[in-house]
């Protein structure tokens, strides 16, 4: 049967999330579709391939973010939720779509820049069908094992000093995009804006995987000083991800207190070790190595699409603050 491929339009998502559920095997609910997707504050790319009956069997989509650089802001896209019917298979469907993607969301036609985190294998294939593919690195994980004591906290147990307190949220206050703008900013080189505004959507409004918000804050002025995401179990292992780590590089007694807190959730969910990923080059890789974390290989690669922005780009080879948050692996 002939296809025609087009972007998404309202009223597809039925078909869309029935197809994913039959690909991938999956339960996902309408609830996180619609909040991934038709909620999400950069809006949604998304190419399907359908029938001449109007019957869906492909689908290639992006997760935009808006994104900062030391060239200006930008859209950082993440390719997710690739598939295709099983009977329209190795028919031309996924190159087609691949092809309508790159022209419709990519430069020139827009400030984007497309990136996944492949698996070695899947990135061979992300190079046959689009030879802009790059490979940035592969991508390290910072691991801590909770059995180990927290050497480096005064007070066990404690999520105070005499400066800041840390506690969890079910909501970011408003005082994260101050904080944001005149603390974090201007130290990242390249990075999703990490603003109030996208880290609640991205996990207080989650509607099937339960985050711990934490912040931590002056005891006397109420500020923001930093910013930590957790989320308990991950891929079937006895972990948890720290999925942000929000904190000026200076700023070594907030990471220490936000990491205390992250270590006794974790803790008293009975989990094994507390994971997160943390690019070599970003200002608090050190920290963390300090305080004992260990680096590890990851299965997981970080690709790019090329950008036509060279100062960018090479921002972004040399200095991309990413974080497990930004991957769609949850």
């Amino acid at each position: 049967m002939r296809f025609a491929v087009r972007t998404y339009q309202p009223g597809d998502e039925e078909q869309i999330l029935a197809l994913f559920n039959r690909v991938f095997g999956a339960e996902r609910g309408m609830a996180h579709w619609r909040w991934k997707f038709a909620a999400n504050p950069t809006g949604h790319q998304i190419t399907l391939a359908v029938t001449e009956d109007g019957r869906i069997v492909g689908q290639f989509a992006g997760l935009p973010a808006d994104a900062v650089s030391p060239t200006g802001p930008f859209v950082l896209s993440q390719g997710i939720d690739h598939m295709v019917d099983p009977d329209f298979q190795k028919q031309g469907v996924f190159a087609a779509m691949t092809r309508h993607f790159l022209q419709a969301f990519l430069p020139p036609a827009r400030d984007v820049v497309f990136f996944s985190y492949p698996l070695a294998h899947k990135h061979s294939i992300d190079q046959r069908i689009s030879s802009a593919a790059e490979l940035a690195h592969p991508v390290r994980a910072l691991r801590f094992d909770l059995s180990r004591r927290d050497s480096w906290r005064v007070d066990r147990g404690s999520w105070r000093t005499w400066r800041d307190r840390v506690r969890c949220v079910e909501r970011l206050p408003s005082g994260v995009d101050r904080f944001w703008e005149r603390s974090i900013r201007p130290e990242v080189g390249v990075a999703i804006a990490r603003d109030r505004r996208y880290l609640n959507w991205r996990y207080a409004d989650c509607p099937d995987v339960e985050y711990a918000l934490l912040v931590a804050e002056s005891r006397v002025t109420g500020r923001t000083h930093g910013v930590a995401v957790l989320r308990f179990g991950w891929l079937a292992e006895s972990v948890a991800p720290l999925c942000e780590l929000v904190v000026p590089g200076a700023s070594r007694e907030v990471v220490a207190l936000l990491l205390g807190a992250c270590h006794d959730l974790a803790r008293e969910r009975g989990l094994a070790a507390v994971l997160t990923w943390m690019p070599r080059g970003t200002v608090l890789h050190p920290a963390l190595l300090d305080l004992g974390y260990a680096e590890e290989d990851t299965p997981f690669l970080l690709t790019q699409v090329a950008d036509t922005n060279l100062p960018r780009a090479a921002a972004m080879r040399a200095r991309w603050s990413y974080s497990m948050g930004d991957a769609d692996i949850y």
